[in-house]
């Protein structure tokens, strides 16, 4: 093979990889954060508090995952019983020589150019199939986005019964509890999604499958609590309750949780003993909760700056997010084509920092253009449904279609390195 075939097999890679990458971590946070504005903005004008939005606009999403689960798991099934039974009857004819004419089809069959018919045939259905299982893969932050909006609701109502006090000990105290209460549901959870026996499936159960987006939830909410926690530390560190934000105080709050979590990540948490399953369960999830509440903070921290103190912040963020994409396409280049790093140590926990600092990031900003769409429509539960849902279908199509024309190899490669939270047997 010349030098142009093999830098042409290497953009290939690349260029089919990047696709099958903004797809997952933009936009797929695109559609779950269009899919809980939408459940949000159905609810406000109810006039309940924000707890009650939130568990409604988690209700409203559970349904549309539900019916996007059945759309996908039904059109997944189809398009393998269709392969298996196309392989059952070419089996057939193969061995059925008193019919002259099928013993002619084969022959045609065998020459190139009907190997070729048959060849690109199935591929268009690998395709479209593997594209399914992605998108079944994909779907349960439809409902972990909106879960994350728990969390904040629960922490202000703690702020709130705490605002008296003259300082943050309790505020602290039943922060951590609530963070404790999610990393035990959370561990719970993932032991029992685990011991599932399509655990890890191309298309799971519907049981399983729920499970799984629950158990996603739960390690997500940890995340997020950790995350409030340590917000609740700065704000006692500072020796007041503020919403502003500090330039210097959070230019070196960030650059501390960034140290800290590289640390972790790279040198001390892929130490851990991985001997049984519950210690791979364990490790995975530890690394998970501590990757989610330094992305939380640093990606709130960087919008505060872009929004604050750059002018047209906006639109120079959702650049800054383009040029991480684009990093992740280098990294690729130097990790053996894969997006989220590795082998080695410092490339892994860089890859995985990278991915969800754009995901993250991603569900910040375009919570802000829904915010700002929903501000500019008229006032109602169906001028918002006719919005937001619109914006949703459109969102969700585009998806599909990535993955369904998506590279079969590449979504196997990128479902294999993505991070996952859970021992998948």
């Amino acid at each position: 093979m010349s030098d142009s075939d093999d830098e042409r097999t290497e953009w290939d890679q690349l260029s089919s990889g990047l696709i099958v990458y903004f797809a997952d971590n933009v936009l797929v946070m695109l559609m779950a954060t269009t899919s809980g504005c939408l459940g949000q903005a159905l609810f406000t004008t109810l006039g309940m508090g924000a707890l009650a939005v939130n568990s409604l606009g988690v209700v409203f999403n559970f349904f549309l995952t539900l019916v996007l689960y059945q759309f996908a798991s039904t059109k997944f099934h189809s398009l393998e019983d269709e392969e298996e039974a196309a392989e059952e009857e070419l089996k057939e004819e193969k061995h059925d020589s008193r019919n002259l004419l099928k013993v002619w089809d084969e022959q045609v069959l065998q020459t190139e150019a009907g190997q070729a018919a048959i060849d690109a045939t199935k591929a268009i259905q690998a395709n479209a199939s593997s594209g399914y299982a992605h998108m079944l893969a994909m779907l349960p932050w439809i409902i972990i986005v909106p879960m994350n909006n728990l969390p904040p609701a629960f922490s202000l109502m703690i702020y709130k019964k705490f605002e008296d006090e003259s300082n943050l000990f309790k505020t602290a105290s039943w922060t951590f509890i609530m963070f404790m209460i999610y990393l035990g549901i959370e561990i719970v959870t993932a032991r029992w999604y685990a011991s599932r026996p399509d655990c890890g499936a191309k298309c799971e159960s519907l049981g399983t499958f729920l499970l799984n987006s629950f158990n996603h939830s739960m390690l997500s909410g940890a995340g997020k609590s950790l995350h409030l926690l340590e917000v609740v530390f700065y704000e006692g560190l500072m020796n007041e309750k503020t919403d502003s934000f500090q330039l210097q105080a959070k230019m070196a709050e960030s650059a501390l949780l960034m140290l800290g979590t590289w640390f972790l990540l790279v040198h001390t948490w892929p130490r851990l003993t991985e001997e049984t399953e519950r210690d791979k369960i364990f490790k995975s999830i530890i690394t998970t909760v501590t990757v989610y509440s330094w992305a939380f903070s640093f990606v709130n921290n960087l919008w505060d700056l872009f929004t604050v103190y750059v002018p047209n912040g906006q639109i120079w963020y959702w650049l800054l997010m383009a040029v991480l994409v684009l990093v992740a396409l280098v990294l690729a280049k130097y990790s053996e084509f894969n997006f989220y790093g590795g082998p080695g140590r410092a490339s892994a926990g860089f890859g995985l920092m990278l991915c969800w600092a754009v995901d993250f990031g991603v569900w910040w900003a375009w919570a802000q253009v829904m915010a700002d769409i929903d501000g500019s429509v008229p006032t109602g539960f169906f001028p918002s449904l006719l919005v937001n849902s619109g914006i949703l279908i459109a969102l969700i199509t585009v998806t599909c279609l990535v993955y369904i024309f998506g590279d079969v190899y590449t979504m196997a490669h990128a479902s294999h390195h993505r991070h996952k939270h859970v021992v998948v047997k």
